[in-house]
């Protein structure tokens, strides 16, 4: 296993043990966690109201603008050594500043990715696919950090993956694979279905699809499936403990 998975695994359980150590907190609260990519220090804001930071975990006093949703529906990237937290649906952007939360987007709550494979390219944050106003996405977009906007990217191929969310996705270099993952039911109504057992992969230089081969679709996928790259090669481990590689 590659030693970023180590590094994050890691992380999570010192953060959990912290958590367990130094403080009783309800776990029935909306809790945020994340890494502070300028001091590696784990942070923990609870409803939305409480902060804690650091190690041992410290009550500090949350600062904030105002924003969008809440944040236990924000995505940590980090990027140049800064931390940056963008709205699982897409469109709201915040930035974790020495103990504050600063919204730096001129956008608003899209709520028309949820369920995107996001992804950081080149400095950027990226999300492709998603579902929402009642329809599955395959568009591909990125936040642009000149406009504090963000922009549609145009991609192109003889065939494309199908419109989806919650699909399995894992940037190698300047390619983006994808695959798995809902997609509209046209039999039963207000059902997702599964989408065909296709691995693509998006040339994020040419923004060309193409579509790859592929794979058992008796393979059990599901949301505790693992993705990582060894050896320049993409596995992923999913629920009866066996290795696949793509």
């Amino acid at each position: 296993m590659p030693q970023i998975m180590v590094r994050i695994s890691v992380f999570f359980c010192l953060l959990c043990s912290i958590v367990t150590q130094s403080q009783t907190f309800n776990y029935n609260a909306d809790i945020a966690l994340f890494q502070d990519g300028k001091s590696k220090q784990p942070v923990v804001i609870i409803q939305d109201s409480v902060l804690y930071s650091g190690t041992p975990l410290t009550k500090k006093t949350f600062k904030h603008t105002p924003y969008l949703g809440k944040l236990n529906h924000y995505i940590p990237f980090h990027i140049a050594g800064r931390t940056y937290l963008s709205h699982d649906g897409c469109g709201s952007v915040l930035e974790y500043r020495n103990d504050s939360i600063v919204r730096i987007d001129h956008s608003f709550l899209h709520l028309n990715q949820i369920g995107a494979s996001t992804f950081n390219y080149k400095n950027t944050i990226y999300y492709f696919g998603g579902y929402g106003l009642f329809t599955f996405k395959n568009i591909v977009t990125k936040y642009n950090f000149q406009t504090n906007e963000w922009d549609k990217v145009n991609t192109y191929g003889d065939e494309i993956p199908s419109p989806r969310s919650d699909a399995y996705s894992q940037l190698i270099g300047d390619k983006l694979f994808v695959f798995s993952g809902h997609e509209e039911n046209e039999t039963v109504e207000e059902q997702k279905a599964n989408t065909l057992p296709f691995v693509w992969e998006l040339d994020l230089v040419s923004k060309q699809w193409k579509k790859l081969g592929s794979y058992d679709d008796k393979l059990n996928f599901n949301r505790n499936s693992k993705l990582f790259t060894a050896n320049g090669k993409l596995y992923s481990l999913i629920s009866d403990g066996n290795s696949y590689l793509f």
